[in-house]
């Protein structure tokens, strides 16, 4: 089952493409590593400019998201329960949203410890993996180069680019048939 795009997602998969070609292709367009740098930032705030249509979209959208967990709830606070009226007589297991403010308020000082260490430590395995990933990518197309290859980094950057657009034009997975959201 295929999707049509929208507009927006288009744009954001050119976007997306280009910005990830050129990011990975700087080493053979500037020899300086200060003026890779201040090039691949600013293709970072390009790339960032550009999805701002999709972030204001997928804001609006968890507004409204939200707004209709709250209403379900309140219905639900309504609705008189009896033990037998639940599959294995769990009352303890109603479909409501949870409120991470008030769970994270009820978490004693060691449930708050493991929640915060175990955050520091994906993000920390995360960047790591990343960096990792950009070395290997920046040596092997140094290694390209040393084996005379033209433009050795833009040949890689151009496959990196395709996988960036086809990945952006991938369909939400609360998508229908029909585009819109579920």
């Amino acid at each position: 089952m295929t999707t049509t795009p929208t507009p927006a997602r288009v744009l954001a998969a050119l976007s997306a493409g280009v910005a990830t070609t050129a990011f990975y292709a700087t080493p053979d367009v500037f020899a300086s590593r200060a003026a890779r740098v201040w090039a691949k930032a600013g293709i970072g705030a390009v790339l960032l400019a550009s999805s701002a249509p999709e972030v204001v979209a997928a804001r609006e959208t968890w507004r409204e998201k939200r707004a209709s967990a709250a209403e379900a709830a309140e219905q639900l606070a309504t609705v008189a329960v009896e033990p037998g009226d639940l599959p294995d007589n769990r009352l303890d297991d109603p479909v409501v949203p949870v409120d991470l403010t008030e769970a994270w308020q009820g978490m004693n000082t060691r449930g708050k410890a493991v929640v915060a260490g175990v955050t520091v430590g994906a993000v920390a395995s995360s960047v790591a993996l990343m960096v990792l990933g950009e070395r290997w990518v920046f040596r092997r197309g140094e290694s390209r180069a040393a084996a005379g290859k033209t433009l050795p980094h833009t040949g890689p950057a151009l496959l990196y680019g395709v996988l960036a657009a086809g990945v952006a034009l991938l369909p939400d997975p609360t998508e229908d048939a029909s585009g819109s959201a579920a």
